[in-house]
């Protein structure tokens, strides 16, 4: 995947990923990524926990064993999320586990990606402080906020930015999970 962050420089792989913390004001060391095997389920080689702080080492590793790797977009000290069919304790971050949201974003899996490269001007949004080319089929737009917001007035905004955009309406919660460069 490509980044094309605010200067407009396209970077690869691990470099991307951290580029891509940095743009959105996240600490990698606080930052939680999940990865996903297609059969596997979530975070396979971690026992299904999600991995919190970058660790490039790890990510490769995951990259390696055929999973792909997501961010969780919301801060969070903790990880308490659990099954919700067994009940069991699962170590991936729950929306009420998230206590800041640092961007608003969006994407359409059914629009050509020239279209969603350049649909905020259609919108007449701001231009986005990131443009996430995922390497398929979608361009992810992210608008990085000031200041974190508070997950319940986020989804407020959030809601009015799927709802103006016809963006992807899964994108809605807290501790969404979006492609990492």
């Amino acid at each position: 995947a490509q980044l094309k962050g605010i200067f407009g420089i396209a970077v690869t792989d691990m470099e991307a990923a951290l580029r891509f913390l940095q743009l959105l004001g996240i600490d990698p060391a606080a930052a939680w990524f999940r990865s996903i095997a297609p059969g596997r389920g979530p975070n396979s080689r971690r026992g299904g926990r999600d991995l919190h702080g970058f660790n490039p080492a790890e990510l490769i590793k995951d990259i390696e064993a055929g999973e792909s790797l997501y961010l969780v977009t919301g801060t969070a000290e903790q990880a308490t999320g659990f099954n919700k069919t067994t009940g069991k304790p699962t170590g991936c971050v729950q929306d009420s586990d998230v206590t800041g949201c640092l961007a608003l974003f969006c994407e359409w899996d059914d629009k050509p990606i020239q279209w969603q490269l350049d649909a905020w001007k259609q919108f007449h949004l701001p231009e986005p402080t990131i443009q996430d080319l995922t390497g398929g089929k979608s361009a992810h737009n992210w608008w990085v906020l000031d200041e974190p917001m508070g997950p319940a007035e986020w989804l407020l905004l959030q809601l009015r930015l799927i709802d103006l955009t016809g963006s992807d309406k899964q994108l809605q919660n807290p501790s969404r999970l979006m492609r990492l460069p």
